[in-house]
């Protein structure tokens, strides 16, 4: 912002020395066009417009291009801003190393930190179910978190991803479906007992078929 208020008289000195140039450029151009035209005056005018062209690009190398270039890098990059460092910093740093447990333990440690971060707690479960193979443990950390008081969108966001674990990782027809019936059930004629709704088809389609 600084920069800017800065940038902006300097602009309109620039503006006001291209206007000085035009202007006596103008006016030597209509002296050389007058039949009794006076050489002297003509040379005094176009000496007077170079003048001003060097004055102006001195001024622009000088004072506008370095200040236009700080305007625009600040654009871009406020040294003075502090840049927020991410919650789940810790965690994505394990989980690029390879230490699917210490990620895990560090998901978790934000969701106890924050109760409101159910990102936190289903991506320590997805871990547990992709990386480290227990499921069990998915659905247990899951479970415990549902215990808690929670936002309708965030319960109904971690009793979905209770549902994912069972399903698609036990099979468990039965405790899904308890899940999204109760889901259902609590919360009538919203998005929520749709998309549960929808879920239960799925499973009862799927053991119709008797591809689980």
């Amino acid at each position: 912002m600084m920069c800017g208020m800065r940038l902006l008289p300097r602009l309109l000195i620039l503006t006001a020395l291209c206007f000085v140039g035009f202007v006596l450029f103008r006016e030597a151009r209509i002296e050389q066009l007058q039949p009794s035209s006076d050489p002297s005056k003509i040379v005094v005018l176009f000496v007077g417009v170079t003048l001003i062209a060097v004055i102006g690009a001195t001024f622009l190398a000088g004072a506008i291009i370095p200040m236009l270039g700080e305007t625009v890098g600040h654009l871009f990059y406020t040294p003075d801003v502090k840049v927020e460092k991410s919650k789940h910093s810790a965690a994505m740093g394990k989980l690029a190393q390879g230490d699917y447990e210490g990620a895990a333990q560090e998901y978790l440690a934000a969701f106890e930190k924050d109760p409101s971060d159910t990102l936190a707690v289903s991506e320590a479960a997805q871990i547990y179910c992709d990386k480290l193979n227990q499921p069990a443990e998915a659905a247990r950390i899951l479970e415990a978190a549902l215990e808690g008081e929670h936002p309708v969108d965030e319960g109904a966001f971690l009793a979905s991803r209770l549902v994912d674990v069972y399903w698609n990782y036990f099979h468990d027809a039965v405790r899904s479906r308890q899940i999204l019936i109760q889901l259902a059930e609590n919360l009538p004629e919203t998005r929520h007992a749709a998309n549960a709704h929808h879920r239960l088809s799925e499973i009862d389609r799927a053991l119709a078929e008797g591809t689980v």
